[in-house]
């Protein structure tokens, strides 16, 4: 049960995180014209439902689990750690490294084949090595670097996630320790801090405190040998009430209140997560849902993927449709939606073909047999075959 909630749980999860980046923004320009999305009201009802119900919901529940299987088998010692390290070396570090370089190199493409011959932005490029390495770390300081945003992220920008479980994965020996020792004082000392720092301006910080929350809270579980489908069970009707009616008051808060929406998303994201795992359950012993194994196992490739194929899909729409009315945004969105999804799970289907793509990008090849042995959050999956 646990490993079937998982599973059938991946894949929505990385369809709402290319959903809400679908959304993300304001305005636009076609031929010289620029539409401003303000004035259109379905447009904003859509902005407002998005962050409500979906926005920020997905990656704690991958960091939850992340944290969950990293330490299934409770006990751990120094020959389990280096296991485990070896595996986060090829699931994590690897594909981390090589969706970076990958975006880094379509980016500079399209400056100094398509844009530099307008703009000249080739002259604004850094090729010295605190650069080339920052693409890891802080695009604004990377090889493309006059994007202006204060987000610290690399230059894959979703890889953030995988970049700060990497710091996380780092820090499990000491993590076990203080788990073991002060059990669920420490999850709520990082849910605290991570509270707090809601508050602040500095997005990495609200990353990174994030990832410990929810890592350690999935770990708890793990450590303390807890079946966490039978405690979060005890909270199903509570989850199934609270999560769309702090939904609703967020949606509320969005037209009348802004100053308590991050407050109450908080709220939200803790009973979204059990909300999510609760209705996973449900739809699997009451409705016989399964979980599609070819689907499961392409969420990662769409996760770390989507922020390559959705700006060119997106530029491409829009030139096709020419969406000047509302109605015509709308289908614009859907088949830009439609279609990088589309693509990114053909991408999927191609690179699993071969076992180098698959070690570069992916960390595990898609088998198709259904293994046992969980590894870690977003990316691995009981349908994944060790490299």
């Amino acid at each position: 049960m646990r490993s079937e909630s998982l599973d059938l749980l991946r894949f929505p999860l990385a369809l709402v995180i290319v959903g809400i980046h679908v959304l993300d923004f304001r305005g636009f320009q076609i031929d010289g014209i620029t539409v401003d999305t303000s004035g259109y009201r379905i447009l904003q009802f859509m902005y407002n439902l998005k962050a409500a119900f979906f926005k920020d919901q997905s990656v704690p529940i991958y960091f939850f689990i992340s944290g969950y299987v990293f330490f299934l088998g409770r006990n751990m010692n120094a020959g389990k750690f280096k296991t485990k390290f070896k595996n986060r070396l090829k699931s994590l570090f690897i594909p981390y490294v090589s969706w970076n370089y990958l975006a880094l190199f379509l980016m500079l493409l399209a400056k100094l084949l398509v844009y530099a011959p307008a703009d000249n932005t080739a002259s604004e490029l850094d090729f010295s090595v605190g650069a080339i390495l920052n693409t890891l770390w802080n695009t604004n300081m990377g090889v493309i670097n006059n994007s202006g945003d204060t987000a610290i992220v690399p230059q894959d920008f979703a890889m953030w996630f995988v970049r700060d479980l990497i710091i996380i994965v780092l820090t499990t020996p000491l993590l076990y320790i203080i788990i073991k020792w002060a059990k669920c004082y420490v999850v709520l000392s990082f849910c605290i801090v991570w509270i707090y720092c809601w508050f602040f301006e500095s997005m990495f910080w609200k990353q990174m405190s994030v990832g410990y929350f929810f890592f350690s809270l999935g770990a708890f579980f793990s450590i303390n040998g807890r079946d966490m489908i039978l405690d979060f069970k005890k909270f199903s009707i509570a989850s199934f009430m609270l999560y769309p009616l702090l939904g609703m008051a967020l949606f509320w808060s969005l037209e009348y209140e802004l100053s308590v929406y991050t407050a109450l998303k908080c709220l939200n994201i803790i009973c979204g997560l059990f909300f999510a795992f609760n209705l996973a359950v449900y739809l699997i012993e009451e409705r016989n849902v399964k979980a599609n194994s070819f689907l499961a196992a392409s969420s990662f490739f769409i996760y770390a993927g989507h922020p390559l194929f959705l700006p060119p899909v997106q530029k491409a729409v829009f030139t096709l449709l020419h969406p000047l009315s509302e109605p015509m945004l709308i289908l614009a969105l859907a088949v830009t939606f439609v279609v990088t999804l589309a693509m990114l799970v053909g991408a999927f289907y191609i690179a699993n073909k071969s076992w180098l793509l698959t070690g570069l990008f992916i960390g595990r090849h898609y088998s198709g047999k259904r293994r046992i042995v969980l590894e870690s959050g977003i990316t691995d999956t009981v349908y994944y075959k060790k490299i």
